[in-house]
């Protein structure tokens, strides 16, 4: 590897460590080091006034869409404790006890993902992305109230354990059988990581999960507040109230404080399910967690070489094949589904 300050280089291949040492001192040693120093923010480019806000957007295609967006700190000191992950996790579960499978049930969205990124080295912007049905632009502010008393339930219930380390087995488990990746965009990922994690935890850093740290955990959940974040509602259905345009592309939009009926949701998140039976907790105990990784086959080339259907009925038909290519303790399941409805 060769690195200034500002530059990080990554070299991927099947070579053994002397030739690709070598390639390096080749192609790179001439490169001159200026000694720049990386740029440095101390300031947060978001006052009072770009928050507690509802932002209202006429998108070009037709998708209907709420964001909710909040400015917290920088998680990035913290990556060994990983709370962007944990919180990414709990906002994005799916199962049990999810707010996507409540959102679902009530007829109001069918697509939910949330995540953390760092900015400028200097603070984090957490999403949380929900694609809604045309009843959920209707009842926008149901979905919010859902949003609200998720969080209120995660606030109540405090930092979990048992959640944490659920979410750090599965993480030891993916980095421990790791998949290849495209050389082009994992080499890409390495250089940038390495101009922020120590070179010992470029390789592992997603998947870190050391300790886990209650106190750094509420800290970060009392910081969801309102007034460090932003509703963007996107749709066709608002384009009448969407009476201002963008400067550069012209998009329909419009922008207000909160209304106070909002504001009341968050702090008295009341909402109950017109239609499903729900609720609204942290995920069950997770029973599937694997904890024996020995691949059952011995003799590979005496494998079947194509998929042997092991069950049939008047409507099944099911086919197994084991793999004897890569030998990894992992499991793909496809499905093909015929209805008449």
């Amino acid at each position: 590897m060769f690195s200034a300050n500002l530059m990080r280089l990554a070299i991927y291949g099947n070579q053994d460590i002397d030739v690709l040492e070598r390639w390096v001192q080749d192609y790179f040693s001439s490169v001159k080091n200026y000694s720049y120093k990386p740029p440095t923010y101390i300031e947060v480019p978001y006052t009072k006034e770009n928050f507690s806000d509802l932002i209202k957007v006429v998108p070009i295609k037709d998708r209907d869409t709420l964001e909710f967006i909040w400015i917290l700190e920088d998680f990035e000191p913290y990556y060994k404790s990983n709370p962007g992950k944990y919180f990414s996790h709990l906002f994005g579960h799916e199962g049990k006890n999810s707010l996507l499978s409540l959102l679902i049930d009530e007829g109001l969205a069918f697509e939910l993902s949330s995540g953390p990124s760092t900015e400028m080295k200097l603070f984090t912007q957490f999403r949380i992305g929900i694609s809604l049905t045309k009843e959920g632009v209707r009842r926008y502010k149901d979905v919010i109230a859902y949003v609200f008393k998720y969080l209120d339930m995660l606030k109540k219930r405090g930092p979990s354990r048992n959640v944490y380390e659920e979410i750090k087995i599965v993480g030891q488990i993916k980095f421990d059988h790791k998949d290849n990746e495209r050389p082009t965009g994992y080499v890409s990922g390495l250089t940038s990581a390495m101009q922020r994690y120590p070179l010992e935890d470029i390789l592992r850093y997603p998947y870190l999960f050391e300790e886990f740290k209650p106190d750094q955990l509420k800290k970060v959940l009392d910081d969801f507040t309102l007034d460090n974040m932003r509703i963007i509602l996107t749709s066709k259905e608002v384009e009448s109230e969407c009476t201002e345009r963008e400067k550069w592309y012209k998009t329909q939009n419009s922008r207000t404080p909160l209304p106070d009926d909002i504001k009341e949701l968050f702090h008295n998140p009341v909402i109950q399910p017109k239609k499903s039976k729900k609720i609204l907790d942290l995920p069950p105990k997770n029973l599937f967690l694997p904890k024996n990784f020995e691949i059952l086959a011995k003799d590979f080339e005496a494998l079947n070489k194509y998929p042997k259907k092991i069950y049939s009925s008047d409507s099944t038909d099911v086919y197994f094949k084991q793999d004897n290519t890569f030998k990894t303790p992992k499991g793909d399941l496809k499905m093909k589904l015929y209805s008449n409805e």
